[in-house]
This record gives C-alpha cells, sequence and structure tokens, in this order.
C-alpha cells in the first residue's frame, strides 16, 4: 500500500472546502495513486488565518456530512475521514498547526490539534513539539536567507533529527539550490502550502510524499506520525515546481491582496 500526503494543507476559504478535496483527488491520481489500493492524507496546518480543523469538528458535531462528502470520525480525534458519497473517494484528514517563531521562522506541528500563539522562540518550539510530533520547518520564498539561514542551519545541528525541512509547492524551478537540504540526511517533506488566493486550493496534493508501507490498518495520527519519522521507511517525494510565470503572478498577487 502506499499513503500519498501532502504535509503542507491550508483553506483559508471554507466555503471552499468539497472542491479542495475534488482537487486533491483529482491531483493525486495524477500521481500514481491507485484508488483501489492506496490511501491520501491531507495534513491542515493550520495558523492565524485559516481554522479549517476546529471548523472541521464542529461540523462533524452538528452533522455527518457536507454537499457529497461525509465524515467519519477515527479512533483518535486527531484523524477525520470523509468520503465522496456517490464515487466513494476517499480522504483521511489529521489536525496539524502552523507556529511562527519569534524570529520569523515557520514551523509546521503535524498531529497537533491546539491552537498555541505564534512568537516563542524557535529553540523553545522545537523543544516543546519535536518529541511527539512531527515538526518540520518548510521552505518559504526569502524565510531561509540572511540571519534566518543562519539560525536555521545552527538548528539543524543542535537539534539533528529533532526538526525536520520541508519543500514547498510555492517554490518556482529555478530556485533549484536550497543550501540546508544539502545539510541534514533526513527526509525532506513535501507540501503544497496553497496560499490565500483564489484557485490556490487546486494545488492541494499537488506536491506531497508518498510512503510505502505493509500497514494495512486504519490510519491514524500517531500511526502517521511514525511512518513519518521512521527513515526505515520507503518515502518518495511527487509533484513539480512552479513554472517562472506562475510563480511572479503568484507573488504578485499576493502582494496586491
Amino acid at each position: 500500500m502506499a499513503i500519498y500526503c501532502d504535509t503542507h494543507v491550508h483553506c483559508y476559504d471554507f466555503s471552499e472546502i468539497e472542491n479542495l478535496f475534488v482537487y486533491a483527488y483529482s491531483n493525486v491520481l495524477t500521481q500514481g495513486f491507485n484508488a483501489s489500493n492506496d490511501q491520501l492524507v491531507l495534513f491542515f496546518t493550520d495558523g492565524k488565518r485559516d481554522k479549517t480543523w476546529s471548523k472541521l469538528q464542529s461540523l462533524v458535531k452538528q452533522n455527518n456530512s457536507l454537499g457529497q462528502w461525509y465524515f467519519q470520525r477515527k479512533e483518535c480525534d486527531k484523524t477525520l475521514s470523509v468520503t465522496n458519497i456517490d464515487s466513494k473517494e476517499s480522504i483521511t484528514l489529521v489536525a496539524s498547526r502552523q507556529i511562527n517563531s519569534s524570529e520569523r521562522l515557520e514551523f509546521l506541528v503535524l498531529g497537533y490539534e491546539g491552537d498555541d500563539e505564534d512568537g516563542a522562540t524557535a529553540e523553545k518550539i522545537i523543544e516543546k513539539y519535536s518529541v511527539d510530533y512531527l515538526l518540520i520547518c518548510p521552505w518559504g520564498v526569502g524565510k531561509w536567507l540572511f540571519s534566518r539561514g543562519k539560525l536555521l542551519t545552527d538548528l539543524l545541528k543542535r537539534f539533528k533529527g529533532n526538526v525536520y525541512l520541508g519543500d514547498n509547492g510555492g517554490r518556482p524551478w529555478f530556485w533549484k539550490f536550497v543550501p540546508h537540504f544539502k545539510q541534514i540526511q533526513t527526509t525532506i517533506f513535501n507540501g503544497s502550502d496553497p496560499l490565500p488566493l483564489k484557485d490556490e486550493i487546486k494545488r492541494v496534493a499537488s506536491f506531497g510524499l508518498r510512503i510505502d508501507t505493509q500497514v494495512r490498518e486504519q490510519l491514524n495520527a500517531g500511526c502517521l506520525i511514525d511512518l513519518l519519522k521512521d527513515e526505515s521507511v520507503d518515502k518518495t517525494n511527487f509533484g513539480k515546481a512552479l513554472g517562472m510565470f506562475a510563480f511572479f503572478k503568484s507573488r504578485v498577487s499576493l502582494s496586491l491582496n
């Protein structure tokens, strides 16, 4: 069985959540996904602007369906499954959190559903979350340059094996050299990281990570975190970097938004 994961998902407009599921499933089918055997997992890394997980939880408590999608809570409260009533397409959803440090480094805490405030130091964030969760520092335009880049280099040395790096579906193809990716020996985790712009949800599950495993049980957050951390498990990143036009268009649109 293969598990296809998008480790960095945002949904800034919750009214688009049904469309997000449709796009995600359509995108992963282009990556070799076998609907009869494989599983798709989306980690909703909620930050200040998007509260997808809490909205999903409220929805499940009130009504187990949304349009053509039926929700089912798994054994772990941090995990939901959503299935299309007609097509039977199924997606596993996992609670996660995006936290920004006081030094303006971004961290993703996969498998965590708290609503902690931003502003702690990067060191404190690593010490607090790296043991029980999967802690990823994702690439972002300009975020690993100059003083922040030097800080990240130091953190990767001091906390080797406790903090992971993530690649970003918004990275353009011409930005090929990322020195921090060369620094570590552990898995780099792809995630789409859709921006708060119209049509960005169309990129969900187009950039992610494939896990090949013999695990057949129902997936929950704890099981997934263990698989992602286990360096003996086969993992392969999938997806292509953005084209030049798409990258500059997104940057201009973001600055105007």
